[in-house]
């Protein structure tokens, strides 16, 4: 288990983005939403209670039937000064979908890309803003006998914080 996992907490709210804690904060609020929005259904086997990580989970990636999964990566950030007390903060966060077959990679893309927009509300309630889709990529790659096609969705957006 990675420390991020560890940190994880389904019910955790996030009352505040701090500058303290805006890597993990952004990072637990979108995968809360993935997680837990009811949006994102798995589609191999929907009584699976694992299969959204933090990192591939490299003990299944020869097992044909772990996948699909979804690995929701860090954000990406950057400090830009907005006022003389605040500063605006660019985010980008990626989101891969990992499957064996290709008819699910289109409906779990459409399934995450649902979830964030439905919570435009939820995220402005929390600082975040001007959230949008910024573009999806494919890759396919195949590992020992398993074919693996690969969706990466990235999500762009931005927060206000206090200088400090």
């Amino acid at each position: 288990m990675t420390t991020k996992e560890s940190t994880l907490n389904s019910s955790a709210y996030v009352l505040g983005l701090t500058k303290q804690t805006l890597v993990e904060s952004l990072y637990k609020i979108f995968y809360n939403r993935i997680t837990y929005s009811g949006i994102v259904i798995d589609t191999h086997s929907p009584a699976r209670t694992k299969w959204i990580y933090t990192t591939f989970p490299l003990d299944k990636i020869d097992n044909s039937n772990a996948y699909p999964i979804i690995v929701l990566n860090s954000p990406d950030l950057e400090w830009v000064d907005y006022t003389y007390t605040k500063r605006k903060v660019p985010f980008i966060i990626n989101v891969e979908i990992y499957s064996t077959n290709m008819a699910e990679i289109d409906p779990l893309t459409s399934q995450v890309i649902n979830c964030i927009e439905n919570s435009w509300t939820t995220l402005r309630n929390l600082e975040i803003r001007f959230v949008r889709l910024t573009g999806t990529s494919y890759d396919h790659a195949m590992r020992d006998k398993i074919s693996v096609h690969t969706k990466t969705i990235t999500f762009a957006g931005e927060v206000k914080i206090d200088k400090s």
